[in-house]
């Protein structure tokens, strides 16, 4: 279970265990700011990360396991740029995507 966000200087800092154990993140504001826009949303960064917690987890789980230092992770604005495709349906058949 992720600790309870808090803001910093550039953005919002939350907790998750991982793999390879508990790891600090810190998300810019700029990254909660592009999640917002994607939807029309104008609240706060706090909630900003609320209504898209599951995808800033998946994003910080993946730079985790990437990212063996002890140091926080920062999550940025270009690693959200690529999420607006992922709500997109990209199903192919099988056979379409062997051909490809």
């Amino acid at each position: 279970m992720a600790h309870d966000p808090h803001l910093t200087d550039i953005g919002l800092a939350f907790q998750l265990p991982c793999a390879s154990g508990e790891r600090t993140f810190v998300i810019s504001r700029e990254a909660l700011d592009i999640l917002g826009r994607r939807h029309g949303y104008a609240m706060s960064h706090l909630n900003l990360y609320y209504a898209h917690e599951a995808i800033i987890h998946v994003v910080a789980r993946f730079l985790a396991h990437e990212e063996k230092s002890a140091l926080p992770i920062l999550i940025d604005a270009p690693h959200f740029h690529a999420c607006e495709t992922i709500a997109l349906p990209v199903h192919r058949p099988l056979r379409a995507r062997m051909a490809a």
